[in-house]
Order: C-alpha cells, then structure tokens, then sequence
C-alpha cells in the first residue's frame, strides 16, 4: 500500500538515502567520464607523438634523397665536363687525321708523278 512517501521525497528514510545514493552515481559518471577522457586524451598524444616521430623521420629520409640527388647533379656536371674535353680532343685528332691523309696523298701523288722513282717489280 501506499505510506505517503513518493520515491522523489527529499525527506529522511528512503528518500535521503537515495539523495546519496544519485550523488554517488553522479560522482561515479563523472569519474568514468574523467577515465575516459584522460584516456582519449592519452592516445591522442601518444598518435601526435608518432605522427610527428614519423614526419621526423620522413623528413630526414627527404634530406638523405635531396644530399644524394646533389652529388648525382655534381657527378653528372662532371663527366658533362669530361664529354666536353673528349669531344673537343677528337674533334682536334680528326683534324690532324684530315691534315696527315692530306700530306699522305700529296707525297703519294708526287711520288706517282716523279720519272725516276723505281716501281716494284720493272
């Protein structure tokens, strides 16, 4: 039956104990949220620290490729240098060819030309 105490009575007996009955559950949600919480907030720096960890590292690997792709550049800049040298020191011995055969058919036609020069074989 019914002994005029509602469940919401802030009044003593049943009423009071449930007055800190709701601020123990309040405090207690309010504890697992602050659980929670620091817990999100945890893997949040732990995920920031190996985000910027990883940028680090991919940031030194850049600097590795860019030091590497430098000296590729050099090494390229050189043997350019050393094609150049090449190139201008054959243009140089085919002149000297050109000039050699010239003088080697002139001789050759004199020496065809000239009455006294013995043949091989008269």
């Amino acid at each position: 039956g019914d002994y005029g105490i509602d469940a919401d009575d802030d009044g003593m007996g049943m009423g009071g104990m449930s007055d800190l009955q709701r601020h123990k559950a309040q405090i207690s949600r309010l504890t697992d949220a602050l659980v929670r919480s620091s817990q999100k907030s945890k893997l949040r720096d732990e995920l920031l620290s190996e985000t910027q960890r990883k940028l680090r590292a991919a940031q030194e690997a850049a600097k590795v490729e860019g030091d590497k792709a430098e000296e590729r550049t050099r090494s390229l800049e050189e043997a350019e240098k050393l094609l150049a040298k090449r190139s201008e020191q054959c243009r140089q011995l085919y002149e000297l060819i050109g000039v050699l055969e010239g003088r080697l058919a002139e001789q050759t036609e004199t020496a065809a030309n000239a009455p006294s020069t013995p043949r091989a074989g008269e």
